[in-house]
């Protein structure tokens, strides 16, 4: 349980009276958590929990760039006479990036509504319902935020790589 008192003048009073209520828990500050004899699991958590992210985003940006490169790869005829009837390298550019962004926000939109659903009609039912409680925090959607507009770019690079002149010339034939 994490309480949190208005001023630190208050803590000495809080943890007499939390005592008085709950004589069989120990209370710990974050200081203690982080510094004290808890600071090693602390840290390990936290670890993991950073290097869970950091591999799940790059296994998610190579999912998309992948999926993407072979949306791009069955679009090559179709970019290709775009390009033939005087449209620039940029605009088969900003329509390439225009795709991507709108596939991420569809994905993200689409995969939020459903754990919503999820969450409303049959998780809550259970114990596990209680884990997606902090899903929809401010916190979590701008880490989610970030994972997606770190993969979107090297998506959109990716991508564009594969937008040569030769290939467009080669796709026309």
């Amino acid at each position: 349980m994490l309480i949190v008192t208005d001023s630190s003048a208050d803590v000495p009073t809080v943890s007499k009276q939390l005592n008085k209520l709950f004589p069989k828990y120990q209370q710990k500050s974050r200081y203690a958590l982080t510094h004290g004899e808890f600071a090693a699991s602390y840290n390990k958590l936290l670890t993991m929990l950073i290097v869970g992210v950091l591999i799940l985003t790059g296994l998610l940006t190579l999912i998309f760039v992948f999926l993407n490169r072979q949306l791009i790869g069955a679009r090559r005829k179709e970019l290709a006479i775009l390009y033939s009837l005087g449209y620039s390298k940029t605009d088969v550019v900003k329509i390439i990036a225009g795709g991507i962004i709108s596939q991420f926000v569809g994905i993200y939109l689409g995969a939020t509504l459903i754990v919503y659903l999820l969450k409303t009609f049959l998780l809550d039912r259970f114990s596990y319902g209680a884990m997606f409680t902090s899903l929809y925090s401010f916190s979590n959607q701008i880490v989610i935020v970030i994972i997606m507009l770190i993969a979107i770019p090297i998506s959109v690079l990716w991508g564009v790589s594969s937008v040569k002149k030769k290939k467009f010339i080669e796709s026309l034939r």
